[in-house]
């Protein structure tokens, strides 16, 4: 029996989970219970939390033999600032479990991944443009790992493609891509395309029982769901969460717009001290 989330969680950040991320973690964990379409969470929420809460729930049924969690978790955005700021999440996650000591809920969740692939308990790999092809996650198809990707570079993988991928490695990039793995899709009202690339794939894999091996999952993150999103399968905020001390006034925190004319977009080393001034009164105004 592993250790419950809040001490996980704690352990993990120094800090105790939110309402929602303690709700969306025993949700995920429940081998039995169904997945959210659309996490309605606002910025500032902590969504990339959602790389912990899938480590955990996979430590969970492991432990149980009755696993519904994907084994990698591929988070993708359309953005590389934001690949590099959620990989740097991952990454701390990653350290932190292989560096776990004895007797501790970090520990426990680390010792149920290295099942998998004896260690390290968690792989990390950032497929973006502008750095280096990564292969490592490719040659173990049972790490658990999380994949950190911009749109195009794992979309073109899914489809037997991607960017610099030898052509021997499609069908492998696409199997780990579309079997046994949960797709976060950050900003997914941005990324209709892909949207649709995710629910075709789906239906082309067959049902399978929990004691299977999961198909393709899908999760899209966005403050503004679609209009016609499904209620029933729409993750959203309670009064818990607005409420919240720490979190309630970050959804309420009023945020001031004032505009100013820029002036002359002619660089100039004397225009530092301007530049300067006029950050400093931004600043005053938060």
């Amino acid at each position: 029996m592993l250790p419950a989330f809040d001490q996980f969680f704690r352990e993990l950040t120094g800090f105790p989970p939110f309402p929602w991320q303690q709700r969306l973690a025993t949700l995920l964990a429940d081998p039995a219970a169904s997945w959210p379409t659309w996490l309605a969470l606002p910025t500032g929420a902590g969504k990339t939390s959602l790389l912990p809460i899938w480590a955990y729930a996979l430590a969970v049924q492991t432990a149980v033999h009755h696993r519904t969690v994907p084994l990698r978790a591929v988070y993708v955005v359309d953005r590389r600032l934001l690949v590099d700021q959620a990989e740097q999440t991952a990454r701390d996650l990653a350290q932190r479990l292989g560096n776990a000591p004895p007797d501790t809920a970090l520990r426990a969740v680390a010792d149920q991944l290295r099942i998998w692939s004896s260690d390290p308990p968690l792989l990390v790999a950032a497929l973006r443009g502008g750095r280096p092809r990564l292969q490592h996650w490719v040659d173990h198809p049972l790490q658990p790992a999380i994949l950190l990707s911009t749109i195009d570079q794992a979309g073109s993988r899914l489809l037997f493609r991607g960017y610099g991928v030898p052509r021997r490695t499609w069908s492998i990039e696409a199997g780990l891509l579309g079997i046994d793995a949960l797709w976060i899709v950050d900003e997914a009202h941005l990324a209709h395309a892909l949207q649709q690339t995710l629910a075709t794939v789906r239906q082309t894999q067959p049902s399978t029982p929990a004691t299977a091996v999961p198909p393709l999952r899908t999760v899209f993150l966005s403050a503004t769901p679609p209009a016609d999103a499904d209620p029933a399968s729409t993750f959203t905020l309670t009064s818990e969460d607005h409420t919240h001390p720490i979190l309630g006034p970050r959804l309420t925190r009023p945020k001031h717009l004032r505009l100013q004319a820029a002036g002359s977009l002619t660089l100039k080393t004397q225009d530092a001290a301007s530049d300067h001034r006029q950050a400093a009164q931004a600043l005053d105004q938060l």
